[in-house]
């Protein structure tokens, strides 16, 4: 069997082997797989982004709103449910990423059938639509709370009221209050001497995590458990050296000391 061959033999008789020149980069020998991300661009696409940026956009102005782009989410869902999906025009619409149009759905369905408690999801779901179920899942939960704690209040209610600074509602912050608060630095032998628990700062350390919510739960933290068990050691190491100066024996430097 000659590998090479049969594979180039397969290429020419695939009914699809005419649309590959459509693409930029086509002339390689490079076999590209990793297209779910980023796949290869049109060759259409660069004039049309510059017709679009110099004529539409550059041209027209807000008038190309009136003009066309309004239109647009309809016109591309019927070419779409004509080609794809078999659907009738005006059955289907281009929106917001997947996403996004994910975290609407399950919010309508949500607000739909208030007594329902619980979101299903199976574990083969790509990540970020179970960590969308799972926020929503979640902010319904702090309302809850909020409508536990005080009393009184409507869950659906708080739900539908306006963001204080997305994605914080009224509900979500604490009450606002006449306190005040301050912190004064100091030495360790001059904080003893200023209140008799004052609290130290052992160290500083800087962590960061990956941003994309696709690649990590956002229900886990390596960063804070990592600074939880470094802070937790050091207090260890405080305590020991406070035992073996209270015990006489020579004691090691503490954390408060080094300071």
């Amino acid at each position: 069997m000659n590998a090479p061959a049969d594979a180039t033999a397969l290429d020419s008789a695939d009914p699809l082997a005419a649309y590959r020149d459509r693409f930029v980069g086509a002339e390689s020998p490079l076999v590209y797989f990793d297209g779910n991300s980023l796949g290869r661009p049109l060759r259409v696409t660069g004039p049309r982004l510059a017709g679009f940026v110099e004529e539409e956009w550059g041209g027209r102005l807000i008038r190309g709103w009136d003009e066309r782009w309004y239109d647009l989410p309809r016109t591309l869902g019927d070419r779409l449910g004509r080609v794809a999906l078999g659907a009738a025009a005006g059955q289907v619409a281009v929106g917001d990423s997947t996403t996004v149009l994910l975290y609407k759905l399950i919010r309508s369905a949500v607000a739909a059938r208030p007594g329902r408690t619980e979101l299903v999801l199976d574990r083969d779901q790509f990540p970020t639509d179970r960590y969308v179920a799972a926020g929503i899942a979640d902010e319904r939960a702090m309302a809850e709370v909020a409508v536990r704690s005080r009393g009184k209040g409507d869950v659906d209610a708080l739900l539908a009221s306006d963001y204080v600074r997305t994605p914080l509602r009224r509900h979500d912050l604490p009450p606002i209050t006449d306190g005040a608060a301050a912190m004064v630095l100091a030495r360790g032998d001059r904080a003893r001497e200023i209140v008799e628990r004052p609290a130290f700062i052992s160290g500083f350390d800087h962590r960061t995590e990956c941003h994309n919510p696709s690649f990590r739960s956002l229900a886990d933290s390596p960063s804070t458990r990592i600074a939880a068990a470094a802070a937790e050691q050091a207090r260890a190491d405080d305590d020991e050296g406070r035992r073996e100066a209270d015990d006489g024996r020579p004691a090691q430097a503490g954390m408060e000391d080094q300071r």
